[in-house]
């Protein structure tokens, strides 16, 4: 019976990640496209892959919830994921880090290891799906409906948290982003604490924190205080 609740659980986390990729794709249009031109397809085929990108998400996340297509939507999931990392780890071995855009404005950061290693872990996972689901084929079906509905429900209220946050961090960002771009030349008064912020690199990539503000040193010829 434990494994029962293990394989819904597993294809309740997996159906959470890809509907919340899918939503954020949909949600973000313009950013889609420009992370998929990033990401070195052609810019004839950058609309239709912005969204049908998403539209597989979509399906893979509701055919993650039934039995006869769970282990089906696993295995497309692995693909998905296993062509997105080594597009990832393509685009690091030629210095670049265009921002991801994996949940929409939500995620608008550039790619990194986190990124691979955060795949990586999904794979496992859909391969754990996978391989749980032909085992136990039955699975919801050998469980009490009120544990499944339950279950169900605490990944969908699990999924609106996560999606408002990021559109918490995404408000943030576009309000940092307003605030510099209404600074003057007198820039911040003193004692206050700067926004975030990048400055892109000449060999490729972007900086932040400490690193981006010795780049901007640097280009300034301005010395450390």
């Amino acid at each position: 019976m434990a494994i029962d609740y293990v394989v819904w659980v597993a294809r309740l986390v997996l159906a959470v990640v890809f509907g919340l990729s899918a939503w954020g794709k949909l949600a973000d249009g313009p950013g889609t496209r420009k992370a998929v031109g990033e990401f070195g397809i052609p810019l004839t085929w950058v609309p239709a892959v912005a969204w049908a990108l998403p539209a597989v998400e979509a399906v893979v996340a509701v055919a993650l919830l039934p039995p006869w297509t769970a282990a089906g939507a696993a295995l497309v999931a692995i693909l998905l994921l296993g062509m997105f990392t080594g597009a990832v780890v393509r685009l690091l071995r030629q210095g670049k880090r265009p921002v991801c855009s994996c949940f929409g404005a939500a995620s608008a950061a550039p790619i990194g290891r986190g990124t691979v290693a955060r795949n990586i872990v999904l794979i496992a996972l859909a391969g754990v799906t996978a391989v749980a689901t032909l085992a136990e084929p039955r699975v919801p079906g050998g469980l009490p409906v009120d544990h499944v509905v339950a279950m169900g429900v605490a990944a969908g209220f699990g999924a609106v948290l996560v999606s408002l946050w990021g559109e918490l961090r995404a408000l943030r960002r576009r309000l940092d982003e307003k605030v510099l771009s209404t600074l003057g030349e007198e820039g911040l008064p003193p004692g206050a604490v700067a926004p975030e912020f990048q400055v892109l690199r000449t060999a490729g990539g972007r900086a932040g924190g400490r690193a981006a503000v010795s780049r901007a040193r640097d280009v300034l010829g301005r010395p450390d205080r």
